[in-house]
């Protein structure tokens, strides 16, 4: 079984679905540190004015960074209001705006007692709507401490039963493929490039969330979104 382990980003990109796509289970790593200003809880989106614009929840100026993205809680003010405004003025145009919007933005309105349920609920529309039928589980539920980097990913492919690791490009400056090996894990690396889409607003700009994508083709994400290949160590 091949798994793939990844932090619930806030609207993630569509590399990120590309991954949960090829992998045979998707691991969230909802007890990951939090890390103020990143893709937790901030991402991209295209406007009219054709450059590209953050995103973002607002957290409650109590929290960490080096809280677990299950207890950052989110701030009371006005940001879901913003974040409604924005997304209807970049995309009310787009074709297919509707009925993804409403989707969204209700699980957005929604009052999620911490940050990952919040983004954990996203990932699931928007893995639905991309067609994906990848199983997951969170990495709470297997309970014990499974160490820290290289060592708790092996343990995590070892608790949930896989002989494959699917890794982002990202982590091969840091990944032991030695120290996987010796585990009796195979390690594959994510082989995904950005393909050019329809967007209802120029120039093309690639690497946006995932929603520009849904917004701008509708059922025909998933063809885009696995322009992509798995490459194998």
């Amino acid at each position: 079984m091949k798994v793939a382990i990844h932090q619930p980003n806030f609207l993630p990109w569509p590399g990120y679905f590309h991954k949960y796509d090829q992998c045979d289970l998707m691991v969230h790593m909802d007890t990951a540190q939090h890390v103020r200003r990143d893709f937790d809880q901030r991402n991209w989106i295209h406007t009219p004015e054709g450059i590209k614009r953050r995103i973002t929840v607002h957290i409650s100026g109590a929290n960490r960074s080096s809280q677990p993205l299950n207890r950052v809680s989110l701030a009371k003010d006005n940001w879901r209001r913003e974040l409604k405004n924005l997304l209807y003025n970049s995309y009310h145009r787009a074709p297919f705006y509707q009925p993804h919007a409403d989707g969204l933005l209700g699980i957005i309105n929604h009052d999620w007692p911490a940050l990952a349920e919040l983004n954990l609920a996203l990932i699931a529309y928007l893995k639905d709507a991309l067609g994906i039928r990848t199983s997951s589980i969170l990495l709470s539920s297997l309970g014990a401490d499974l160490g820290r980097r290289n060592e708790q990913l092996i343990n995590i492919c070892h608790q949930v039963d896989a002989d494959t690791y699917l890794s982002g490009q990202g982590a091969r400056d840091f990944l032991d493929e030695k120290q996987f090996r010796r585990a009796g894990i195979k390690v594959e690396f994510q082989d995904y490039t950005p393909v050019k889409y329809p967007q209802i607003h120029s120039p093309f700009i690639p690497n946006l969330s995932v929603i520009d994508l849904l917004f701008n083709t509708g059922a025909q994400a998933r063809n885009y979104l696995l322009g992509g290949s798995v490459a194998a160590i």
